[in-house]
């Protein structure tokens, strides 16, 4: 395969992507977390997955369930011929799911294996038949009912969850996580969080970069502007959402937002 194959279908609260890249592709997977629910299938290649504190090795069939605004993020073990993934991603407010059945569901990140003639696989390659067979508006009509029927199916498959394989990237990257968790609007500067480690902030800097991809208080201000995000969007002013959040200011709340979700608040509403 020379080239990446790529489809994708993507609406206001529900998106579907199939993708099967090569190596030299790489280079198209970034670190990020987002206010959608989100459904990752694996169908091959020789990578693990990294969702906050902990890595995942995945095998071929592995569904990967990542909760809203949880940050995640691919890491390839070796070359490979090609990477092939389903993703599928909602909001709430897109299906009619109970909100605490969802969360059952996804809880703070969970990966099951799948048998490939399972019920889900076949959701997820029917699927793919979907958006080359029907015109996107038809395929619109039927992604609600498409990720009723993946969560109905994961609920009854009772399939093998392998949480218990995952490996803990970094026991006080671990531990600042779950500080920063509980402090996000609170938390001033990295030297709190290193503080509350016991370590230098030179070396805290250091090391949750190292682990994590990305700088901790872009990790933090990210996590604020999601959570400002989902306070908006339940009818929170903006700039009370701002104040909330640990934003010392609107302005520069609105440049965090903006660009990092792309819109502005009002847009959200």
């Amino acid at each position: 395969m020379n080239d990446p194959i790529q489809k994708e279908i993507i609406c206001d609260t529900y998106a579907y992507k199939y993708e099967k890249t090569t190596w030299e592709h790489i280079d198209s997977f970034h670190k990020h977390m987002h206010t959608p629910y989100e459904l990752l299938f694996f169908v091959d290649g020789c990578c693990d997955y990294v969702i906050e504190d902990r890595r995942y090795s995945l095998q071929p069939y592995d569904l990967v369930l990542i909760p809203r605004n949880t940050y995640h993020f691919l890491e390839v073990r070796g070359k490979f011929d090609y990477y092939e993934r389903f993703v599928v991603s909602f909001l709430i407010d897109a299906l009619d799911f109970p909100e605490s059945r969802i969360a059952s569901i996804f809880k703070n990140g969970r990966i099951f294996h799948f048998e490939e003639n399972s019920a889900v696989s076949q959701c997820f390659f029917r699927t793919l038949h979907y958006i080359e067979k029907f015109a996107e508006e038809d395929f619109v009509l039927l992604s609600k009912f498409l990720i009723h029927e993946l969560l109905l199916n994961i609920e009854a498959e009772s399939p093998t969850e392998i949480n218990s394989a995952s490996i803990v990237i970094d026991s006080i990257i671990s531990n600042a996580l779950q500080y920063i968790e509980k402090n996000i609007t609170k938390i001033e500067s990295i030297g709190d969080v290193a503080d509350a480690m016991f370590v230098s902030k030179p070396y805290f800097f250091s090391r949750f970069k190292n682990a994590m991809g990305i700088s901790p208080m872009h990790y933090i201000r990210n996590k604020r502007v999601l959570l400002a995000e989902n306070m908006i969007r339940n009818g929170t002013s903006a700039h009370n959402a701002a104040m909330q959040c640990g934003f010392k200011d609107y302005v520069t709340f609105y440049r965090a937002y903006t660009s990092i979700l792309n819109r502005t608040p009002s847009q959200s509403k």
